[in-house]
């Protein structure tokens, strides 16, 4: 009985340390665990389909109908993908779901076949006959034996359906099978996701470089397309974003932690996960021992030669200001990230470097290498010597920062300004690298603030205009725009033209406002906002409102001037709607030509209605009104006409005889 008492107690202490042991081996080399499987979710149209695993790729619904007078098989649909990564997978069940909705029946039986193709060989599972009453989910289980997928095989899902047998069914009987925009639809493959594995850290000037290598079909969408992804160092999640660099097999992505004075160098804990969607996962977690000492450089990761910019990124623009009939101040705000903020990062980190392309935009920065410490040159960091060196290069020309913004950023920003750079009285540079001076992805914001005096009067002004440059388009992978201005009560924007786009244009009597935002503005759209500044102090909102105010006021003592013999509520309801009809059209941002001919229109329109509105019973010849007597039985009051006593009289209620005395 002992000896079983040891073996429990051995069994439990084995249990109790597998976790640990598992921990420690994945610690040790930082890769990945042993996957699940995951979904791959249908997308397209039904003969010609596509798989993703990633839900942000579900947007838009597609269906299939099928009807009783459909007989035999029925091919519903067939989606597919090209897998370009070399893997093995298991022997398991894969299921195949998708959503249904009965149509016009009180039910139906049908069988379900799904096909699934791995390069060369064919699978294939039955849902079995059964009876569907109420809208659902389809589930067909599909066994898979183990195998190899190599680069270049289709997979290939392929649904049919027959015997179908419907239950009471009408004239619109049938099932309707829907995809596209929910991960209801899909197949849970035990299929090779990928691997994630850490590789080795390198260090330098108080920042640590983490590297991720990921293999993985879906490339560098694994972590742009994202459902979630997190990486923790210590207790410290990491909110700056990596540098992403794609790979032949995937994609690498390079975690920059900037230790905190308290830390000496000891083992730390790095953690990374990345998730196309709820419930598939990359993990990897590894043990680092950071030599805080040493000058061990970037690592092999860091490039050697000018990164690229058409590898993603998103840009953030910001427009804001106030114009007034001799100035116009604007602030434009440039955010980017990814690529973009890499080869802003890289570029000034390499000052100098005798390696650049001649046809670098950095060579313009060469004759500041002088003004760089040794310790500053080529340090994996942007230093505050080479952010002086962009700003004040920026700063000595217009033509610096044109060639600055179109040959590096790919952006017109004399179309974001509202003007030529050459016309600027004022200009100031500013540039913010937010959370980290390092080599990353971590947005770059640069703000331009400028002043200048507007063109002539009655020549139009641009809020904003199509700013991409051609052939750049491709370099941006999301562009969010926010632009706006606002003028004095003696300014006005007058007419406004957007196109079809939806500007907004408003004013408040001692503000007049126009602004447009587009948060995923199509970079090859050609487009352009603009203002036609007013000739006149009339067309300020201040001066506008106070004769929109005058004509209103004239209308409505003109409408109880005229009804003073008459009954008033025609006439004053009249002057009442064309008063809030010339606040909507003011506040609206119409042209004022309009709100100002809608007040006029109230002006005129009285007068027809007041000359239409029947006389008033109880008012005399000169307009005074006469006394009434109100009768005791039905209460209805009755006008006495005559000074003359007695008087005697009908009563228009209920015809009694009244008598004043």
């Amino acid at each position: 009985m002992s000896g079983g008492y040891a073996r429990s107690v051995s069994l439990v202490f084995v249990l109790l340390l597998a976790p640990v042991m598992v921990t420690s081996a994945v610690e040790e080399d930082g890769s990945c665990c042993e996957q699940d499987g995951f979904r791959m979710f249908l997308i397209g149209e039904a003969q010609s389909g596509g798989l993703t695993a990633f839900s942000s790729d579900l947007e838009d619904r597609h269906s299939a109908v099928v009807t009783p007078s459909v007989l035999g098989a029925i091919e519903i649909g067939k989606w597919s993908t090209t897998w370009s990564v070399e893997g093995d997978y298991p022997s398991s069940e894969w299921t195949f779901d998708i959503p249904y909705e009965i149509q016009g029946a009180t039910g139906l039986q049908f069988n379900a076949t799904v096909g699934v193709n791995i390069g060369g060989t064919y699978y294939s599972g039955s849902s079995g006959p059964g009876l569907l009453v109420t809208n659902g989910i389809l589930s067909v289980p599909i066994q898979v034996s183990s195998g190899t997928i190599s680069e270049g095989d289709q997979i290939r899902f392929t649904l049919e359906v027959q015997s179908l047998s419907f239950s009471a069914p009408g004239d619109d009987a049938g099932i309707r099978f829907f995809w596209g925009d929910t991960t209801d639809a899909g197949m849970l493959a035990k299929f090779p996701l990928g691997t994630a594995e850490m590789e080795d850290s390198s260090s330098n000037d108080g920042i640590a470089y983490f590297p991720v290598e990921i293999d993985t079909h879906y490339g560098i969408d694994i972590w742009n397309k994202r459902s979630s992804g997190s990486t923790t160092v210590g207790s410290q999640q990491l909110t700056t974003s990596p540098v992403v660099t794609e790979t032949e097999n995937g994609v690498r992505l390079v975690f920059v932690w900037q230790w905190p004075e308290s830390y000496d160098g000891g083992g730390i804990q790095v953690t990374f996960s990345v998730s196309p969607h709820p419930g598939a996962t990359l993990e990897s977690v590894r043990t680092y021992e950071v030599d805080i000492d040493s000058d061990g450089g970037t690592g092999d990761w860091y490039p050697e030669d000018e990164p690229k910019r058409d590898s993603g990124t998103k840009l953030d623009v910001k427009i804001s200001g106030r114009t007034t009939a001799s100035i116009v101040d604007r602030d434009v705000e440039i955010t980017v990230d990814g690529a973009m903020s890499q080869w802003i990062r890289w570029g000034l980190d390499n000052i100098g470097n005798n390696t650049l392309a001649g046809s670098s935009w950095w060579k313009n920065l060469d004759s500041y290498e002088d003004s760089l410490s040794m310790g500053e040159e080529h340090n994996g960091r942007v230093d505050d010597a080479e952010v002086a060196a962009l700003t004040g290069h920026l700063q000595t020309s217009s033509s610096n920062i044109r060639s600055f913004m179109s040959t590096g950023l790919g952006i017109d920003i004399e179309s974001m300004v509202g003007s030529d750079l050459v016309d600027l009285s004022q200009r100031d540079i500013m540039i913010d690298f937010g959370a980290t001076r390092a080599f990353s992805s971590e947005p770059v914001t640069i703000v331009l603030e400028a002043r200048y005096t507007p063109g002539v009067q009655g020549q139009s002004e641009y809020l904003v205009r199509t700013f991409i440059q051609p052939g750049k388009s491709d370099w941006f992978t999301k562009i969010d725009l926010d632009a706006g201005l606002r003028t004095s009560a003696l300014a006005g924007f007058g007419a406004v033209s957007g196109g079809d786009l939806e500007v907004e244009h408003r004013r408040w009597v001692f503000i007049e406002t126009i602004s447009f935002q587009d948060s995923d503005l199509d970079p090859d759209l050609i487009f352009s906002v603009s203002y036609t500044p007013p000739s006149s102090p009339a067309g300020s909102p201040l001066v506008s409102a106070l004769i929109l105010v005058l004509v209103m006021s004239i209308t409505a003592g003109l409408s109880l001037y005229l009804t003073r013999n008459r009954i008033r509520a025609p006439a004053v309801a009249t002057a009442s709607l064309f008063g809030i009809l010339s606040f909507i059209v003011y506040v609206g941002g119409f042209d004022l030509p309009l709100v100002l001919g809608v007040g006029a229109a109230g002006l005129i329109g009285v007068f027809p209605v007041a000359l239409v509105s029947p006389r008033s019973k109880n008012r005399g010849v000169d307009g005074r009104s006469l006394p009434t007597i109100t009768c005791p039985s039905c209460m209805t009051p009755n006008v006495v006409h005559s000074e003359l006593r007695p008087f005697r009289t009908s009563c228009s209620g209920c015809f009694a005889t009244l008598r004043l005395d």
